[in-house]
């Protein structure tokens, strides 16, 4: 009886996977690792799997009665996937081109970048949240939940980092991200797997 209920809760789970990532989404098994962890499991850890293939009991929790494993969303290397498959594409050789914008050439520390994360980040904070999240859902036609667990996630939540239990550093690019998101102009689709 137990076993079907975990059974269906992963049924669940597979169906918001579906959802959020999408038929090409991908999920990864993660297993408790302890001395009591079945070789099962064990063997299953760390393995990605495609969302529209989940079956509890073969490639997903629960294995056996007493599985302690979960699953969690597999987006990959994204970040740097995107820039390798734009790498020398939109560049000019030889020539550079000032703009006025912070990059390599005119903040070769990153120092102005972090400044300026660190104010954008607080200026985001300062603001009514559900204002925030009402724009960027118009904005992109995506659902407010999920933009709420985004937020949350860049803006509030506080993690265990090598520094200590704290919450994520502001990025310069993060920031210029939730910008475009929230005025609606120059979108790019970085901004939206951000």
């Amino acid at each position: 009886m137990l076993f079907s209920l975990f059974v269906e809760k992963e049924e669940s789970q597979k169906l918001t996977y579906l959802k959020e990532l999408g038929e090409d989404g991908e999920y990864k098994y993660v297993a408790k690792i302890d001395s009591k962890t079945s070789k099962l499991c064990h063997s299953l850890n760390g393995k990605i799997f495609k969302v529209k293939d989940m079956i509890p009991g073969v490639n997903a929790p629960p294995m056996h009665p007493w599985c302690r494993s979960t699953t969690v969303p597999h987006v990959g290397n994204w970040r740097d996937k995107f820039f390798k498959e734009r790498e020398g594409k939109y560049q000019v050789e030889g020539c550079f081109i000032e703009s006025g914008a912070l990059n390599n050439k005119s903040d070769e520390y990153g120092i102005k970048r972090n400044r300026h994360a660190q104010i954008y980040y607080n200026s985001v904070r300062n603001r009514d949240k559900q204002i925030e999240i009402s724009k960027i859902a118009k904005n992109t036609n995506i659902n407010k939940n999920l933009i709420q667990r985004v937020y949350e996630h860049i803006f509030e939540n506080k993690y265990l980092l090598e520094s200590g239990f704290k919450q994520f550093d502001p990025d310069f690019y993060m920031a210029q991200s939730w910008q475009r998101l929230r005025e609606g102009k120059n979108i790019k689709k970085m901004d939206i797997i951000m």
